[in-house]
């Protein structure tokens, strides 16, 4: 007697050697372990598992030897673990293994070889060859990526997403009403926050872009003629901004002035609240009684926040001072111990401003405003001027009283000037976690994480548990990083199984 019913253990077709003398036992049995707590009556049920399942081939074959049918149960046994099929259900397998005794004999009446092969499925389940899916996600009307699923089997199916990255990105997150999974780290940024110091100034020359001439009355001290001009020249083999005409010479101080306006930072901003200059300033007089001023202010619009000048008035000898003042937003003050006296002579044990010397340097960091002189830095803290933006510098040479030729001072200018604006606010991108178009895979049935086809153990977030559905109809939804240009195409996939 022979059937049509064939049954296939991974490459073995083994209905080739041998038939049934029955329907497979067992195959349909369900095996589920009920954990329960007892109740005053009855018992509560705290949790339900299905357990391995076993099944039982009586065979039989009258056109094989035992040796023939006893060689292929050995390379069945060597093959370990493999599909089961049988011929009614050709598109579903039990993951098997034989187990316990396959023992076989012959008949003797009747020259038959029959016995008895058990399979031991261990996760009791089975599968069909038809993977569902890959379905899309799709955006819906409130933002939201997602995907509906149905899962058709008896029980819960692992699922395979696959999110393909179409920008930079730093997270992928699949969640249900139940369960959520993410891949990557949902706090990562796609940039830093920094801050750089950019310099706008570093100049001899004193004109070009941002510059301008003083023109009009001079708002700080209306004793200031400075209908005249200031020029860059030589004087004792240094180069400088000096004073090259004097005007209409009417006032108590009569030269010209400069001003250089800051431009726009890297970012468009304009002005500086964190703000540094530095000059070197040349001021020795050639013989006693010369005099000469040199003025620097540092504005906000129109506004006054700081001011320094070198100045020398005494007539006969060699004495000259050197102050600064702030604005407190009730009028300029003097900056506290800062009002040196000094003498304008060529020697390095008495002038700061000699031929060899005169750097000089002004410091405004939010409130805190800070001069150099001669290696102290004086400084005072000034709420007033917290979120002031220096905008613009002034610098005025100018004689006193009229006094020009021999009586000026030889030596009055600046040679060179920097200005930086500090603390400029910026942003840089950075690589991040997933590239465009890299590739990243959750496969359920291990829980594991790939991208681009490498393992990535750490990428999965802590407290991941989404990793199957239930039966019936699920929907999942994605997530990406809120900063991601575009999000990712997400595809879910998933075999079912039953008991």
């Amino acid at each position: 007697m022979s059937s049509d019913f064939k049954i296939k253990f991974g490459d073995l077709m083994l209905s080739d050697y041998f038939d049934l003398t029955s329907y497979p036992i067992g195959r349909n049995n369900k095996r589920i372990t009920n954990t329960t707590s007892q109740l005053a009556n009855g018992v509560e049920i705290l949790s339900s598992r299905y357990e391995e399942k076993m099944i039982e081939l009586k065979i039989f074959s009258n056109n094989r030897s035992v040796r023939e049918i006893d060689d292929v149960i050995s390379q069945a046994i060597n093959q370990g673990a493999q599909k089961l099929v049988f011929s009614d259900f050709p598109n579903e397998y039990y993951l098997a293994k034989l187990d316990g005794d396959a023992a076989m004999y012959r008949e003797l009446e009747n020259k038959s070889v029959v016995g008895t092969l058990n399979f031991i499925v261990p996760d009791g389940l089975s599968h069909p060859d038809e993977i569902k899916g890959p379905y899309t996600a799709t955006q819906g009307a409130d933002g939201r990526y997602s995907v509906t699923v149905v899962n058709e089997g008896s029980v819960d199916a692992p699922i395979t997403m696959t999110a393909t990255m179409n920008a930079e990105n730093g997270y992928v997150g699949m969640y249900t009403d139940y369960a959520i999974t993410g891949i990557g780290n949902k706090e990562e940024t796609d940039g830093v926050d920094y801050q750089q110091t950019e310099t706008f100034l570093d100049t001899t020359a004193f004109n070009g872009a941002g510059w301008s001439n003083w023109s009009g009355t001079y708002t700080p001290d209306a004793r200031f003629d400075l209908s005249g001009t200031l020029g860059v020249s030589g004087s004792a083999g240094q180069s400088g901004l000096r004073l090259a005409t004097t005007g209409g010479n009417k006032g108590l101080f009569n030269g010209g002035g400069k001003i250089y306006t800051l431009p726009a930072d890297s970012e468009g901003a304009i002005g500086a609240k964190n703000f540094y200059a530095w000059w070197d300033t040349f001021f020795w007089a050639g013989k006693m009684g010369q005099t000469a001023v040199q003025d620097i202010i540092f504005w906000s619009g129109n506004e006054i926040i700081a001011r320094w000048l070198v100045l020398k008035t005494d007539k006969n000898g060699n004495s000259a001072v050197c102050r600064a003042s702030y604005n407190d937003g009730t009028g300029i003050k003097n900056l506290p111990k800062y009002d040196f006296t000094f003498k304008s002579s060529h020697l390095d044990t008495e002038n700061p401003f000699n031929q060899s010397r005169g750097a000089m340097d002004f410091l405004k960091e939010g409130a805190k405003i800070q001069f150099h002189y001669w290696g102290q830095y004086p400084s005072v803290i000034v709420p007033y001027l917290a979120d002031k933006q220096v905008t613009k510098v002034s610098m005025v040479l100018a004689n006193y009283d009229k006094r020009t030729g021999d009586n000026y001072v030889t030596h009055n200018a600046i040679q060179k000037l920097q200005i930086r604006k500090l603390k400029v606010d910026k942003w840089r991108d950075v690589p991040n976690r997933f590239s465009d178009g890299d590739i990243v895979k959750m496969t359920g049935a291990d829980s594991k994480v790939y991208v681009n086809g490498m393992p990535k153990l750490t990428e999965k977030a802590d407290g991941s548990n989404l990793f199957s559905v239930p039966p019936g109809e699920t929907t999942i939804y994605f997530q990406c990083s809120d900063w991601c240009a575009e999000p990712p195409t997400y595809k879910i996939e998933f075999k079912e199984a039953n008991l």
